[in-house]
């Protein structure tokens, strides 16, 4: 019940200064200077078939012009594996990225492709009963590269909310270790500042 109301409460916020604004005036809004965008991120690991569900993403970006931009994204993606007594792994996966945007406005709609690359950090943490192993962590920082695209809205001069999807590959420069293949999907709101 209460994160219904939590979710018609935001709508609601973000919806309401929109409502009196004309299709000409949305068509006329201006593309930001600076965004900042945070939301929901799906990632399917297509290496190891697996799914996480739990993820989240945080974007800062600059818009040089009217079609080129900026951005930096920081996200991270969580899932336990378990088979209970015997083990229970959690997986965690955080990015720190940045790179190049283009984009093309079109009245509200600004569709967008972009390719980031920065690093990978996973951090995983393995529990096994049995073997008397609790809580043995390890590490890794690798390259990643990440293509990708998605449809930006402007939903107000300062509000608008974001979809995209892109592929990421972790590359592994040890012999003899395949490189980490993901797709990503997110969501989220975007707030701006400035006119372009």
């Amino acid at each position: 019940m209460i994160p219904r109301l939590i979710a018609s409460a935001l709508c609601a916020l973000i919806l309401a200064p929109a409502a009196p604004a004309s299709a000409q005036e949305l068509g006329a809004l201006p593309v930001p200077v600076v965004d900042v965008s945070a939301g929901y991120a799906f990632m399917r690991d297509t290496t190891m078939e697996e799914n996480f569900p739990a993820g989240w993403y945080f974007a800062a970006g600059t818009n040089v012009n009217r079609w080129f931009g900026v951005t930096g994204e920081v996200t991270g993606a969580h899932k336990t594996f378990k088979e209970e007594p015997f083990f229970r792994l959690k997986a965690n996966l955080y990015t720190f990225m940045g790179g190049p945007r283009v984009f093309v406005k079109r009245g509200r709609f600004m569709p967008f492709a972009q390719v980031l690359a920065g690093a990978a950090h996973t951090r995983s943490k393995l529990t096994m009963p049995g073997e008397g192993i609790s809580g043995m962590r390890e590490t890794e920082t690798e390259f990643a590269l990440q293509p990708g695209g998605g449809l930006g809205i402007l939903l107000t001069r300062n509000v608008g909310v974001r979809t995209a999807v892109d592929y990421r590959r972790i590359m592994f420069f040890e012999d003899g270790e395949e490189d980490n293949s993901e797709v990503r999907v997110i969501a989220g709101v975007v707030f701006g500042w400035g006119a372009r």
